[in-house]
């Protein structure tokens, strides 16, 4: 394979996978927010989060909601994808160490939030790709400062 096919596979590897942790991200922002989706909305996330003793449960309620909903929506536009990719990773971080601790298996569920976490601080430490309007906006600004 040549370099500028490898990148494209590259590109459209990172897109894809943008795609589907936003859809993740999106789904389960709509449910704590806005009871989307079968959800419970914000007043069961604060009760939840007041039931596993996290501060100022309807602040951290809010706050989960925004950057899972909204930074997964920004995951798929690749729209500030490194700082959205970061607050997810922080935010699995705090799902694995205060619900999902218990051990791998089913009903914990670990292992998904894990690899959720790992998967959007890999994109936080590898950027968006080429198919991102990170990509668009930033490569003009780098372009016009040289």
């Amino acid at each position: 394979m040549n370099t500028r096919t490898e990148r494209t596979l590259f590109d459209l590897g990172l897109f894809l996978i943008r795609l589907v942790l936003a859809a993740v991200f999106i789904f389960h922002g709509g449910q704590k927010l806005f009871g989307l989706f079968e959800g419970h909305g914000l007043q069961a996330t604060t009760k939840f989060m007041e039931s596993l003793n996290i501060p100022v449960p309807m602040v951290s309620a809010v706050v989960v909601g925004i950057v899972e909903f909204f930074g997964g929506i920004a995951l798929a536009l690749g729209l500030l994808t490194r700082l959205f990719a970061f607050m997810i990773a922080i935010d699995m971080t705090v799902a694995i160490l205060k619900v999902h601790h218990v051990a791998f298996g089913l009903p914990a569920g670990m292992e998904f939030t894990l690899m959720l976490g790992v998967t959007a601080l890999g994109l936080a430490l590898i950027g968006p790709g080429r198919a991102s309007l990170d990509h668009a906006i930033f490569r003009k600004r780098a372009v016009a400062a040289a």
